[in-house]
């Protein structure tokens, strides 16, 4: 029963269920269509050719929903207009249409040279649904069925016998955009709230399913929303109990419904149907009976509960808080702060915690990302009950932009001791005036813990004023080493300024290159968090090995060398101290 209680609990677990059930019921319903008219692909399609629209309307600072409604349209319209007016079958030109539109938008966001992962829009957390975007969904949701409801005899027409619609002066053509046009309005609705996966599936599962069982359009529509409506459900049900994406728990039951009517269903009847059909029951009751029985862990209570973004930050608050506060991280070890998808376990307990940190500067995504999302979702206020520790830091731009705005702000202050040392203060701060009992100790294990950061940071000035002024260049895959740049005066290079998706344009790489062959530095570095590819291209071009990876947006699983911010940024500058002094290729 832990999920019925956290729905009476939670109102963003509220905000979840009505918006999954209405986009279940809707794309079930609107899905009948799609699949009697052949066009299963075209949601997928449409989905992923909207990419251009999302990242002209974050350049031009407009809504992400009129630029993804606009590239919507024109790619449903060129796809109807290839395959209608040329040889070329639907297919193709889904293919062609699908694959230029997502080219054109990576290429934007590259163009828009931003900390915000705009890739995160597509791929959206039911789970961080917003009461606007929940109404916003049942509204058009609304509309759309009284739409389908008001022309249901020309499109019921159109769909099974469309010569026979044409004989009978039906405008064939006239119906099949305004299907494409209720699908791009529903693929981009869902889009915004839960992401591609999700409402592809939704759209094509249970009407499938429903096809399994009948072909009568009526029945098939009530089926079909009765399907999407409980995938969304016990999807949802599933994904909170046992902690896992919510899209893809209500995907994967969607799609075990499928499974199911293949095989149950009574004009799918296979040989060995009662087998299967023993075997499915008793396997639904173990798994449903484990649902009742599942229970969590729970915050403890005679700690300050606390929730971090990332592994920097769960070890900083550690450093500081130690036996007074339980930490929760919502970012895994190892894993990029920008691509996070909040799990239900996370959003539970940002509900509970007393303090949320985050570091800011567009790390989480920005203003648009998925942590403004959560905050608003669980109803946190910014400086009453989540913190940014870059409170006090001097914000550095990224670099090659010549715009100064809060969206080309680079993130990655901590790799910078002096930086470091004003995190561990702001949390310190943060903590006392929360928890003013344990005051005085939180602010002498800031002291101790900032005493310790500043004799490494003594020694590192020393390691660096030995580095050659010739080899004093350090080389990376991503633009992250700015302000370790500014602290301890040693230029950077890189491929690519920011964002860890990429793998740099051609004229990137040969920017690189030539400035690498004109230079003495004797070897370059790769980040754990990217792939090690493009920094080995550019390594073997120019005869100038990779020495060793370096730790950025996260420290090392425990146990390892670089599990805690100390041992992160002493592994860092010791390596960049010894590699740099290294004898170059050229001596």
């Amino acid at each position: 029963m832990i999920f019925f209680d956290a729905l009476r609990q939670y109102e963003f677990l509220q905000h979840a269920l009505v918006t999954a059930l209405a986009i279940g019921i809707v794309s079930g319903v609107l899905g009948c269509f799609i699949i009697l008219r052949g066009l299963s692909l075209m949601g997928d399609a449409i989905s992923h050719a909207v990419l251009p629209g999302v990242a002209l309307s974050y350049i031009f600072g407009i809504s992400y929903f009129w630029g993804a409604l606009c590239f919507g349209l024109v790619a449903s319209f060129l796809i109807s207009s290839i395959s209608s007016q040329s040889v070329i079958k639907q297919d193709t030109a889904i293919g062609i249409t699908f694959s230029s539109f997502l080219a054109l938008g990576v290429i934007l966001i590259g163009v828009s040279n931003s900390s915000t992962d705009l890739f995160h829009v597509l791929f959206g957390n039911i789970l961080a649904v917003t009461k606007t975007e929940m109404w916003q969904t049942i509204l058009i949701a609304t509309v759309v069925i009284f739409v389908l409801g008001l022309f249901y005899r020309p499109l019921f027409l159109t769909s099974f016998d469309p010569m026979m619609a044409k004989a009978a002066g039906i405008k064939v053509q006239w119906f099949h955009y305004l299907l494409m046009m209720l699908l791009t309005v529903v693929s981009i609705t869902a889009m915004q709230s839960v992401g591609t996966m999700l409402v592809v599936s939704l759209l094509i599962t249970p009407a499938a399913t429903a096809f399994l069982f009948s072909k009568r359009l009526h029945y098939m529509l009530a089926l079909a929303a009765l399907f999407g409506a409980s995938a969304s459900f016990f999807g949802l049900w599933i994904g909170y109990v046992y902690n896992l994406s919510a899209g893809s728990s209500i995907v994967l039951f969607a799609a075990a419904q499928f499974v199911l009517a293949f095989l149950f269903s009574p004009k799918h009847q296979l040989k060995y149907a009662r087998v299967y059909r023993s075997v499915g029951v008793s396997a639904a009751v173990l798994g449903m009976g484990s649902l009742f029985f599942f229970s969590s862990d729970t915050m403890k209570e005679d700690q300050m509960n606390v929730v971090v973004t990332n592994s920097i930050l769960y070890d900083l608050v550690n450093q500081v808080g130690q036996e007074h506060v339980n930490v929760h991280s919502m970012v895994p070890v190892g894993k990029n702060p920008h691509e996070h998808e909040p799990l239900p376990e996370d959003i539970s307990k940002v509900s509970e915690a007393e303090v949320v940190f985050y570091n800011g500067l567009n790390l989480e995504a920005g203003g648009n990302g998925w942590f403004q999302k959560l905050m608003e979702t669980t109803n946190k206020q910014q400086n009453q009950d989540y913190f940014a520790v870059s409170r006090t830091v001097e914000p550095l731009y990224i670099d090659g932009t010549n715009e100064k705005t809060s969206d080309k702000l680079d993130p990655h202050a901590w790799l910078a001791l002096e930086n470091g040392q004003k995190y561990v203060t702001e949390i310190a701060r943060v903590l006392s005036q929360k928890d003013p009992e344990h005051q005085e100790a939180y602010q002498k294990n800031a002291q101790a813990y900032n005493q310790r950061l500043q004799q490494l940071d003594d020694q590192v000035r020393q390691q660096m004023a030995q580095v050659p002024r010739e080899n004093r260049l350090i080389v990376t895959s991503e633009g992250a080493f700015q302000y370790f740049s500014k602290a301890y005066d040693i230029p950077f290079a890189y491929i690519w300024p920011i964002n860890t998706e990429q793998e740099g344009t051609p004229q990137q790489v040969q920017s690189l290159v030539d400035r690498l062959k004109d230079s003495a530095v004797p070897v370059v570095f790769v980040e754990t968090s990217v792939s090690k590819k493009p920094m080995e291209s550019i390594a073997t071009q120019t005869n100038k090995p990779i020495y060793s990876e370096l730790f950025t947006d996260s420290i090392a699983p425990k146990g390892e060398i670089g599990d805690s911010y100390y041992a992160m940024m002493e592994w860092n500058l010791n390596q960049i101290a010894k590699g740099l002094t290294q004898k170059s290729e050229r001596d």
